[in-house]
């Protein structure tokens, strides 16, 4: 009696491919004429997830992946794939295997994915035997995760290409099937991820199970890769339907916000000897101080060997918090703070950002960006241990308050204030010791530049060794 097969009608899957993937084949110990109806199912993808069959496709049928028994169904009558002598290797209960064979001959369930779809059909009969059907409706991978990539916020942000995509479990969900089997490159061992490389896309999709139950929220992590950065997402609650598609909007920010500068004090440990920041990282540590709602915002303290502090983010760029106050006051051990990678532009006080460090000898400042600064109050207070320190890029238009800035630098040997605006300090005694106990360590006096008619005074000065030139 013929044997048949009757496919769901359904969407199809679209997936990469890989070639020479059924070069060992194994001699059949049964066969059977075999006959599979898609009267009800299309080949062509559409929007409505269909397929409309062509002439000249051929199914190619196996019985468990491993023993990899090419069989090849061509269509007639455009209604059925027929194979007169199915081989097969058990007659026991197991496994049935169907894939659409595309005209270079490969078989993977794999996606093209730059916005051209590849569909592969994959029809699992499970747990069968071939004489003891008539008729089975094969389950298959009818459903799709389309992730779409973003960079910015919620408000603006444009697409985002990635390289390489990977979905992860701790359970198996894509399928037995896949396990050590070489028949799809994209699924690995047991069935607990697929990854899609090579790409260079901001929409990725996935193939997925129909689940209509539903997977549990934090089951699936979604790994998205561009460049040497990998950015990880715990996923919701997920379920798919046969012939439906999950969409998801990821936005990566490129961009993440450090608490205020106390916050970052009280996580600097005492013994701390230096501070980095990092960015285009994927290193992580139990101490996250992004939000917890967005994955991508992670910014994660890293201790090494106690005395080597570093924060860490996947984002492209650390944007220091609009209160900057005291960030690492009185941290003595420190000799080196890394502020590369700090943008300034949104800060609005400084007070006592570096004071009491006297182990620091130099600082580079070359990127801060002070145009919103209105507090500098005490930022440099006794940092006796600074021999040079560049502050030519500092922006003080709107400061409002340089009440001992530089008190106690007693180891500079010049100071170069020419860009510094002292015109618009307003509160009462925020103009005085701006510069008091400068040079005092030095041999010679230090040189303080200053640009007239920017509203400087010698009020503002108290005793040390330096001395003042003025420039136009």
């Amino acid at each position: 009696m013929r044997k048949i097969l009757s496919f769901l009608a359904a969407a199809l899957f679209f997936v990469g491919c890989q070639e020479n993937m059924l070069e060992e084949t194994y001699a059949p110990k049964y066969s059977a004429p075999l006959i599979i109806s898609v009267d009800n199912s299309t080949r062509s993808f559409n929007e409505e997830l269909k397929w409309s069959w062509e002439e000249n496709d051929h199914l190619v049928g196996y019985q468990n992946a491993g023993e990899k028994m090419r069989n090849t169904l061509t269509l007639e009558n455009g209604n059925d794939f027929v194979c007169n002598n199915f081989e097969y290797s058990s007659q026991e209960a197991a496994d049935f295997h169907f894939f659409y064979a595309q005209e270079d001959g490969d078989h993977a369930l794999a996606a093209y994915q730059d916005g051209t779809w590849r569909p592969v059909y994959v029809g699992t009969a499970s747990a069968t035997t071939l004489d003891a059907i008539d008729r089975v409706e094969l389950s298959h991978l009818s459903s799709a995760l389309e992730v779409r990539v973003w960079q910015g916020d919620k408000d603006n942000h444009t697409e985002r290409k990635v390289t390489a995509a990977t979905l992860s479990s701790d359970n198996d969900f894509v399928g037995k099937w896949s396990v050590a089997d070489d028949l799809t490159y994209t699924q690995s061992y047991e069935g607990k991820e697929i990854r899609l490389t090579g790409l260079d896309t901001s929409t990725v999709v996935f193939n997925m199970p129909v689940n209509e139950e539903g997977f549990a929220a934090d089951e699936f992590t979604l790994h998205l890769k561009y460049g040497n950065t990998t950015y990880s997402y715990s996923l919701p609650a997920l379920t798919f339907e046969a012939g439906k598609r999950t969409i998801m909007n990821i936005i990566i920010q490129t961009s993440v916000s450090l608490p205020k500068g106390t916050t970052i004090n009280n996580l600097i440990p005492d013994e701390a000897t230096s501070v980095k920041f990092v960015v285009n990282s994927n290193e992580k540590s139990d101490v996250n101080l992004g939000s917890a709602y967005k994955p991508d915002a992670s910014i994660y303290l890293v201790v090494k060997n106690d005395t080597e502090v570093e924060f860490h983010t996947p984002a492209d760029k650390i944007m220091a918090n609009a209160d900057c106050a005291m960030m690492f006051a009185d941290k003595k051990q420190l000799t080196s703070i890394d502020l590369t990678n700090l943008d300034t532009s949104n800060v609005t006080t400084m007070t006592g950002m570096f004071s009491g460090c006297p182990g620091l000898t130099s600082l580079d400042l070359s990127n801060f960006d002070t145009s919103k600064v209105t507090d500098m109050f005490e930022m440099f207070y006794y940092c006796t241990g600074l021999t040079s320190l560049d502050v030519s890029n500092f922006d003080t238009a709107n400061v409002t308050d340089m009440q001992y800035m530089f008190y106690n630098c007693t180891g500079l040997t010049s100071l170069d204030l020419r860009s510094f605006d002292f015109r618009s300090l307003s509160i009462y005694g925020s103009r005085y010791y701006i510069l008091s106990n400068i040079g005092n360590d030095s041999p010679n006096p230090t040189t303080i530049t200053i640009t007239n008619d920017r509203g400087f005074s010698t009020a503002y000065i108290g005793s040390g060794n330096y001395e003042i030139v003025y420039v136009d």
